[in-house]
């Protein structure tokens, strides 16, 4: 059955009506995205989602599908981040989806986006076919990753003096190798309450993290989560020296810590043989999208 929507922008609802449609469209979801009013309005400032462009679609009165979405400038280039596409499951099938999509391809062409960009979890296939019918292309495929919470022995011999320093997010932002080009939440502006991490070789900058922590009451360390690790080109090959990086991220020499790997791109598998050295497995893949406008 068609249904004759109207659309709003996020602007334009209540934030109550918002976590609503949000939560019913996301309800069964293969993971809990489920928010409150606090943690929506969250969610929207930490990834500087816009919305005054994104959008809502009412059947009637009664919102039915959201796309919340963001904007950010590439040197000359502006691009789009879709940050959640939610459907009542009551109408999916009858169009909404494709109607909601279409809607939003059009805000992005008024804005003047040139490259729009999405996530999906890889066995959404369902949603996969939406984006790929309106024009998505799979670029990469992004995995989470979970280690263990013991504490581990290292010993690594090897060549270097190294130290891990932390420093402001600014510092890394000037370092030769900073990967630029990371999916939406991986990217430094998207990492607020991030906890930047640089290692140094001899005074020489040779890797550097970003991370989030979180701490208990008593300030003991509870969770250490990666969003971006980079080591200097020529030293990519050095599984020694990563599995020696990550050893000093993860405090892997204590117990009780929940390790985890956020969205890390597939593309670097030099990475990926350190984490499986270091006993980590695979959680959820997604794949990362994009659209030329």
């Amino acid at each position: 059955m068609k249904h004759l929507l109207k659309f709003k922008r996020v602007s334009e609802c209540p934030i109550d009506q918002l976590v609503d449609v949000w939560n019913r469209g996301f309800k069964g979801y293969i993971v809990d995205v489920s928010m409150t009013m606090q943690s929506f309005l969250k969610k929207m400032v930490t990834e500087d989602l816009d919305p005054e462009h994104s959008v809502v679609a009412f059947d009637g009165d009664y919102p039915v599908g959201i796309v919340m979405t963001g904007f950010r400038q590439d040197e000359d280039a502006l691009y789009a981040w879709n940050g959640g596409t939610a459907i009542d499951p009551e109408y999916r099938g009858t169009g909404v989806s494709h109607a909601l999509m279409e809607e939003v391809l059009s805000v992005y062409k008024e804005k003047g986006v040139h490259t729009a960009y999405l996530e999906a979890i890889s066995t959404n296939i369902r949603a996969i076919k939406l984006y790929e019918k309106h024009g998505y292309e799979l670029i990469e495929r992004l995995t989470f990753f979970s280690g263990p919470e013991e504490g581990q022995d290292i010993t690594v011999i090897h060549d270097y003096e190294l130290e891990c320093i932390r420093v402001p997010s600014e510092k890394i932002q000037s370092l030769s190798f900073y990967q630029r080009h990371m999916p939406w939440q991986n990217q430094l502006e998207s990492l607020k309450e991030g906890i930047g991490y640089i290692l140094y070789d001899r005074e020489r900058p040779i890797g550097y993290a970003m991370t989030k922590e979180t701490y208990d009451e008593k300030g003991q360390l509870k969770s250490v989560q990666i969003y971006q690790l980079g080591i200097e080109p020529v030293l990519e090959g050095d599984l020694l020296l990563l599995i020696t990086f990550l050893h000093k991220i993860f405090k892997l020499e204590r117990d009780g810590i929940k390790r985890l790997i956020f969205n890390f791109p597939n593309r670097d598998d030099h990475v990926l043989s350190a984490l499986s050295e270091l006993g980590f497995h695979k959680t959820i893949e997604q794949v990362h999208m994009k659209k030329l406008l």
